[in-house]
């Protein structure tokens, strides 16, 4: 598996949206440093998200394109080795919905944790979400 680096001066691109391709790794943190809402990561192969860091999520953040899920399982894996976690924001919408079938696949694995916070939800439109390892969904309780 190839480690794509970015830094500020550009990334890998094969569009005018940023790609990854050919089953690449990155960091959150340099996930949380380039990409967003308005600038999604469209994912185009296997893809996976080393959490250095946690990731806290509202709205669409990433998307598939390209050949993602064409006849075949492609998977967005989010690693962590130390417990990091994707967080979505309290009453917040962590929107999949370019997930459309059942070969678009976002996989945790190892110590990774999927955090809802109050309200939070999480939306696909036919794709699927895999906890493997010791990963964890952890619904947070609404708070006083």
């Amino acid at each position: 598996m190839k480690k794509v680096l970015f830094s500020s001066i550009g990334l890998l691109l094969l569009s005018s949206t940023p790609h990854l391709s050919a089953d690449v790794t990155i960091l959150a943190s340099e996930f949380n440093q380039m990409f967003s809402n308005a600038n999604p990561l469209v994912v185009t192969e296997n893809t996976t998200i080393e959490l250095d860091e946690d990731i806290v999520i509202n709205g669409e953040p990433i998307k598939t394109g390209g050949n993602f899920g064409q006849g075949q399982e492609n998977r967005l894996i989010f690693n962590a080795q130390n417990g990091n976690m994707v967080i979505v924001e309290q009453s917040g919408i962590w929107q999949l919905t370019t997930f459309t079938s059942p070969n678009h696949i976002v996989q945790f694995t190892g110590n990774a944790e999927l955090i809802f916070e109050s309200g939070a939800i999480i939306r696909f439109n036919g794709g699927q979400l895999i906890m493997s390892n010791n990963t964890r969904i952890i619904p947070q309780p609404p708070q006083p």
